[in-house]
């Protein structure tokens, strides 16, 4: 179960300020409220992204695959509501050549 980081739907916290992956850049003055998903924005907004502290752990998809990572660039004055879910393209590891969608290593 999440802990509720945000104790009334009127609050927002700043994008800049709880971002921690690396992968994500993010515009000043970007804005997240969490209230109804009780969850992070990395956790609860942004899927298939790899470059949290979790994924960076499991495994690395650059060195050992050659994957080229995604990025997600948000600019500023930027407001994401709770609820919204960004879905990015698996590091763009599938080959779109193949009838298989599988992340094939090799």
């Amino acid at each position: 179960m999440h802990q509720n980081l945000y104790h009334h739907w009127s609050e927002t916290k700043y994008l800049k300020d709880i971002v921690t992956n690396p992968l994500i850049e993010v515009g000043d003055y970007s804005y997240f409220s969490g209230y109804y998903d009780h969850q992070s924005f990395e956790d609860g907004c942004v899927r298939y992204h790899w470059g949290d502290d979790h994924s960076r752990a499991l495994f690395d998809p650059q060195a050992e695959f050659g994957w080229q990572l995604d990025r997600l660039i948000i600019g500023r004055y930027v407001c994401i509501a709770s609820g919204v879910v960004i879905l990015m393209g698996g590091n763009h590891n599938h080959h779109p050549d193949w009838i298989s969608a599988y992340p094939f290593p090799e």
